[in-house]
């Protein structure tokens, strides 16, 4: 039995938005093509890389008929953002950036470059990874650039980490290359989403009222309740914080308080890198 989303229409309003993202890459690497003229072939290689993954992400998407077929195509938009960063540095005789996680706030941006310190609405701390662009409105105390999603159950636009749990596939995939499915559980802890992609039983849930637990401490949940949830949060907190930290050499830009979606805080040792996504 599928993990997420039964439903038809389900499906089809994840799939909507997995659209918007294969759309985004291809104007992007559209965008590209003027400036590749004269560049070094590297250039063009990562260029035709990028190309190579749109179009499988293409070809997948026609097929797709599951929301959990959708992480392998966020997975392949990943690749070809990573590229197209690499490509469009090349063209700009720039060096090529690090492969390292996709902008938390909209896996668009492409790969980050520092982190910062970031909490869903009411929920802990975190390092989250960021673009240049994000990183410079945290700065200067203005919103990130998030992704925002409209659901068609109420015609609301949400942030991507407060989507329902169907939409736990197409989220994973972005970060499917860094450490797989724990590194987003424990990215969106405390979040709705991540309560989705956490598949906090009912049991646990009824139990509790706490969502977000994280996955891989489901059983001393069950079997902890209420003290559980909070250790295993607080640990799967932990985990991203070094996972991140030793990403961005333990630390990155300080936040500032976010009205929309979450908010800010300090950053640890560390600086910027890269150009703006």
């Amino acid at each position: 039995m599928p993990l997420f989303g039964h439903h038809h229409e389900q499906f089809h309003e994840v799939r909507d938005t997995a659209q918007e993202d294969v759309d985004a890459l291809g104007t992007d690497l559209q965008a590209l093509e003027p400036h590749l003229s004269g560049a070094p072939d590297e250039a063009r290689i990562r260029h035709a890389e990028a190309q190579k993954a749109h179009q499988r992400a293409q070809r997948q998407l026609a097929r797709a008929k599951h929301p959990e077929q959708l992480a392998a195509i966020s997975e392949l938009l990943e690749v070809g953002r990573y590229q197209l960063a690499a490509a469009t540095a090349l063209a700009h005789r720039q060096p090529i950036p690090e492969r390292r996680p996709p902008c938390f706030f909209d896996p668009r941006h492409g790969p980050s470059v520092t982190a910062v310190r970031w909490a869903p609405e009411g929920g802990a701390q975190r390092l989250v990874p960021v673009c240049a662009a994000c990183a410079k409105l945290i700065r200067e105390k203005s919103e990130p650039q998030a992704r925002t999603v409209r659901l068609l159950q109420n015609d609301d636009m949400w942030f991507w980490w407060n989507l329902p749990g169907y939409y736990g596939p197409w989220a994973s995939g972005y970060y499917q290359s860094f450490g797989g499915g724990h590194l987003i559980n424990d990215l969106l802890v405390g979040s709705a989403l991540g309560a989705g992609i956490g598949l906090v039983g009912d049991a646990v849930g009824a139990a509790t009222g706490v969502l977000g637990a994280g996955i891989g401490a489901i059983g001393d949940v069950v079997d902890g309740g209420l003290g559980a949830v909070g250790d295993a949060a607080d640990a799967a907190i932990g985990a991203v914080d070094d996972v991140i930290g030793d990403l961005f050499g333990d630390g990155g830009d300080g936040g500032g308080d976010g009205d929309r979606g979450g908010d800010g805080g300090d950053g640890g040792d560390g600086g910027d890198g890269g150009g703006d996504s």
